[in-house]
């Protein structure tokens, strides 16, 4: 396994984990607003939290000069986005069975999985320009 690898598996670890913190923290918001819609509440919070999140992440890990990925070619960050899939589902089932007692539904993965493809979808090619526009400076 080359360091290219790992850190392809490490980003899109970390973007699974956005997912997953940003959904959990979307649900907490809509508790405490009380809202009667909790996916009106719950979505726009977890988008917006996974993508300010993965961002300020990928601009951290170039800042430093660690665990860098080829911002000009989109093979790495299209590896990221597709590996967060199996991630989150390999974190979404202790985690839920933990906190629940009993595994998730197939529901709850496939819902998880489709926020991923669609919230992936934007945060990846956003923080891959960020990262971009940060090392034009």
């Amino acid at each position: 396994m080359t360091s290219r690898f790992l850190t392809i598996v490490l980003h899109s670890l970390v973007l699974a984990v956005a997912n997953i913190g940003s959904i959990l923290v979307g649900f907490a918001v809509h508790n405490v607003a009380g809202s009667a819609n909790r996916i009106a509440v719950q979505l726009p919070v977890a988008a917006v939290l996974t993508v300010v999140g993965f961002s300020l992440w990928l601009m951290a890990c170039h800042r430093s000069g660690q665990l860098t990925i080829d911002v000009e070619a989109a093979a790495d960050a299209t590896w990221i986005y597709l590996l967060a899939v199996p991630w989150a589902i390999a974190l979404l089932t202790p985690l839920h069975f933990v906190t629940q007692t009993h595994l998730p539904s197939l529901s709850n993965i496939f819902a998880v999985a489709v926020f991923q493809g669609v919230v992936n979808i934007i945060t990846v090619p956003v923080a891959v320009a960020l990262v971009r526009a940060r090392g034009a400076k």
